[in-house]
């Protein structure tokens, strides 16, 4: 290989990581993924970026997750959430909820661990996070 062709692949890797290496924007969202470890942590996100929340749940006991709050002029839910459950009879699995920021400013987003139908009953768990979209 010439120096020069050399010195040209090299140039041209170094651009192509550069740019793997960028923020994120609109035409390349990053994924961020929260679980029960992250409750009450702040998360900074991007307009356009996605989050998602994946959280145990039983659903054998009539407990599931379901959003308490969220500003969806900040943050909005995409799709309904999934549920992939663990193996066996009874056995737990994992709730997961995909959001993608809309617009800058913050939001607190709430998820409530309940039974739906114990109207007066206040959540089992609750899971909580701060999101700022700039």
């Amino acid at each position: 290989m010439t120096r020069s062709m050399m010195f040209l692949f090299m140039a041209l890797t170094c651009v192509l990581l550069l740019g793997a290496c960028g923020d994120s924007d609109e035409n390349n969202p990053v994924l961020t993924t929260l679980s029960e470890s992250d409750n009450g942590r702040t998360v900074e996100l991007q307009v356009g970026d996605k989050l998602d929340v994946t959280l145990n749940e039983n659903p054998s006991t009539g407990f599931t997750w379901e959003i308490g709050s969220v500003d969806e002029a900040i943050i909005k839910q995409v799709g309904e959430s999934e549920f992939k459950p663990g193996t066996g009879i009874g056995a737990s699995g994992q709730r997961t909820f995909h959001f993608e920021a809309v617009a800058s400013g913050q939001s607190d987003l709430q998820l409530v661990y309940h039974r739906p139908f114990e109207t007066n009953a206040p959540p089992s768990s609750t899971f909580e996070v701060t999101i700022i979209v700039k």
